[in-house]
């Protein structure tokens, strides 16, 4: 079939308004990335055309094209899901490890009464040469 017309698809679907319909959503489809049914490197309007003149494709294709819609929204709702699921795990984990790491921390940290005092007479030994200098 070299030329495609409306007078072809109305062989197949019997109204020029679902005809229009059905094309003008098939080629949006197309030009959004579904592939083709036919081997034709034309214009998506004339091989969505061709397809329903072909008998490719018919007024089903609105019902599967939304059960597919549904199933792409749900399978990237659950992946959303999942995916900040891990985000929660692992922002958990870094706040018990920085729980950890705090408490090490003030674990080895002495306060003043803990320092021995020969430390205390280094200091008082490092100021005084520091004020004769």
């Amino acid at each position: 079939m070299a030329r495609v017309t409306i007078e072809d698809c109305l062989k197949r679907i019997d109204n020029a308004y679902d005809i229009v319909s059905l094309a003008s959503q098939r080629a949006k489809d197309i030009l959004d990335g579904s592939e083709p049914k036919i081997d034709y490197a034309g214009k998506p309007s004339v091989i969505a055309l061709k397809e329903i003149a072909d008998g490719l494709i018919d007024m089903s294709y609105f019902e599967t094209r939304r059960k597919e819609k549904i199933e792409e929204q749900l399978s990237e709702a659950i992946a959303e899901e999942e995916a900040i699921s891990d985000i929660k795990t692992e922002a958990q984990q870094l706040q018990a490890s920085d729980e950890n790491d705090t408490t090490a921390q003030d674990s080895t940290e002495l306060t003043d009464s803990e320092v021995p005092a020969s430390f205390d007479s280094l200091e008082d030994s490092q100021n005084t040469e520091d004020k004769s200098s």
